[in-house]
């Protein structure tokens, strides 16, 4: 018997735009199954990594909570989705919403023609209400201990003010701001944080497509796409794609995503993963001056060669072959 997944969580999905990974979404998706335990299998590693992580999320909710008792006019939902409609049908200009608790309507699903996918209840973390030509707008807002905004908590505000349009539209009155924000530590002495806004009408197509067409397409895929870098270290899921990296051009140190998609092109045969043997094979043959090649067939040896730092003088070697040579993935 198939077992049921837990809903995704919005807060989690939005990394997506940090780690711009397929493979990220198809594990938080199918982690009821196997995929925390796999991934907490890796004796000191596991610990130093868990360690991190947790020291991170705990660094996330004490910024989260200097920001709430720093507000003032703050109401606490306390999560509690009675509450939260009933706060929000009788909202005043001023009130700021601490985690207010929603419920994903059915009219999204609809909408999205999605029947596969269940996300979980979402809880921004302020909303902030501001009267303008008569009109009550609530602007939302999240707060992140990080240095700098980043898209995935753009994106991540967006999202919640897309799936608020389900539900704020059946309140008179009540209208979602084009205008999101990000709370973020401040770099001066005198204030604990700052106000970073954006354009949230400029994410709303990306959302929709997204949940639309990409959202589904990652879930159904066979086999997702994947490519294990630097970025991956901070991942909940780090010690797993490490694990499945191997034997892959995942080991080749220092490749980014575009020149692994490059290589890709280069050597995949459409039918099976990308292997570190077949990129060794390619780099030996590099011959840019053979008179056999034709101009494209040089062409394309010079792009690999740019790629993998193949360097002739060092008798025809790229530190990119070391990979095959230790078998352990270089990041």
């Amino acid at each position: 018997m198939m077992q049921k997944k837990k809903p995704l969580v919005i807060s989690e999905l939005s990394q997506y735009y940090f780690y711009n990974c397929d493979k990220f979404v198809r594990l938080i998706s199918d982690k009821d199954n196997g995929n925390e335990i796999q991934n907490n299998n890796n004796g000191g590693t596991k610990k130093n990594h868990k360690t991190i992580n947790e020291a991170m999320k705990n660094r996330g909710i004490d910024f989260e909570l200097k920001v709430k008792n720093k507000l003032k006019n703050v109401i606490d939902c306390e999560k509690n989705v009675d509450y939260t409609m009933n706060c929000l049908k009788n909202a005043k200009n001023g009130q700021i919403f601490y985690q207010m608790k929603f419920n994903v309507p059915d009219k999204f699903y609809d909408e999205m023609q999605i029947d596969n996918i269940k996300l979980g209840a979402f809880v921004p973390d302020f909303i902030e209400v501001k009267e303008r030509n008569s009109k009550k707008e609530i602007m939302i807002y999240d707060a992140k201990a990080s240095k700098s905004t980043h898209i995935s908590h753009q994106f991540q505000v967006a999202s919640y003010a897309f799936l608020l349009e389900f539900i704020v539209k059946k309140i008179n009155g009540l209208f979602i701001s084009n205008t999101g924000g990000i709370y973020l530590p401040s770099s001066k002495s005198k204030t604990t944080f700052q106000l970073e806004n954006f354009r949230l009408d400029f994410f709303l197509p990306e959302v929709n497509e997204f949940f639309r067409k990409k959202l589904p397409k990652i879930i159904n895929a066979e086999s997702p796409p994947w490519h294990y870098n630097s970025r991956c270290r901070t991942c909940d899921f780090v010690n797993v794609c490490r694990k499945d990296a191997k034997g892959t051009i995942s080991m080749i140190p220092y490749l980014s995503l575009a020149e692994a998609e490059n290589l890709k092109t280069f050597i995949s045969d459409g039918k099976s993963d990308d292997d570190i043997e077949d990129i060794a094979k390619v780099i030996k043959k590099l011959e840019i001056g053979s008179e056999n090649f034709s101009s494209s067939e040089k062409d394309i040896n010079r792009r690999i060669k740019h790629i993998v730092k193949y360097d002739k003088r060092l008798e025809k070697r790229s530190p990119y072959l070391k990979a095959k040579e230790t078998n352990q993935a270089q990041v």
